[in-house]
């Protein structure tokens, strides 16, 4: 005999874990139009973020508003930079595969920054332009874009911190393997080079943390933000 119950029992469970995978679905949605982010280390940017707010509090008993700005504010130590870089041109001209595996990708830059923040860096920025909880790498045609500004290669990512343990991080990462693997082929060339800094300055973030987000077409802007 047909179980009716147990199948409107399986029916009403999948119904409702659908509805929670539309709902994340739409919380990504959200966030990454709002903060301009399209990478899942949005997370660990605002993880860093709220460290060191947390610490700042409760390690040096600091009031909010300090703990806030320590997380903008400029940043000095020991550290680490990594240059990432297209083919050569003469690579470009002749080697006669696709043009797509002879530049860097987003992607690229995305694992150098994951794998320094694993290896714990302190402070980042990529171009000179400090990495914040809010920041999104973009590729636009054959530029990255960075807090609306594009940017040609080669990328400069540097960070504070460790530079033993960044370094022994980034050796570690799966995702960089496959772009050394593109290094070291003589087909590919793309450009790779590493720095080790006893004494590295980051300038603080001084661009807008406003936030844009969207809203029913037609409806009128209100305050800076921009359009999603």
């Amino acid at each position: 005999m047909f179980d009716w119950q147990f199948f409107l029992l399986l029916m009403s469970n999948g119904i409702l874990i659908g509805l929670m995978y539309a709902l994340i679905a739409l919380g990504f949605v959200l966030v990454y139009k709002a903060t301009d982010a399209i990478n899942f280390a949005q997370g660990e940017f605002v993880m860093i973020a709220g460290f060191v707010v947390v610490a700042f509090l409760f390690a040096y008993n600091a009031p909010l508003w300090v703990s806030v700005a320590a997380g903008l504010a400029a940043m000095s130590g020991p550290g680490l930079t990594v240059e990432l870089d297209d083919a050569p041109s003469e690579t470009i001209e002749s080697s006669g595969v696709k043009p797509d595996f002879l530049v860097v990708h987003q992607q690229d830059i995305q694992a150098v920054a994951n794998a320094m923040w694993a290896g714990g860096a302190e402070a980042m920025t990529i171009q000179g332009q400090r990495v914040i909880s809010t920041t999104g790498i973009k590729c636009v045609g054959n530029t990255v874009v960075l807090h609306g500004i594009p940017y040609s290669p080669p990328y400069v990512i540097t960070a504070v911190g460790d530079p033993a343990s960044m370094l022994t991080s980034i050796n570690e990462s799966p995702y960089i393997d496959i772009y050394m693997d593109y290094v070291e082929d003589p087909r590919y060339q793309l450009g790779w080079d590493v720095l080790l800094h006893d004494e590295v300055r980051l300038p603080g973030y001084d661009g807008s943390l406003e936030l844009g987000h969207a809203r029913p077409a037609g409806q009128e802007a209100s305050g800076d933000n921009d359009d999603v």
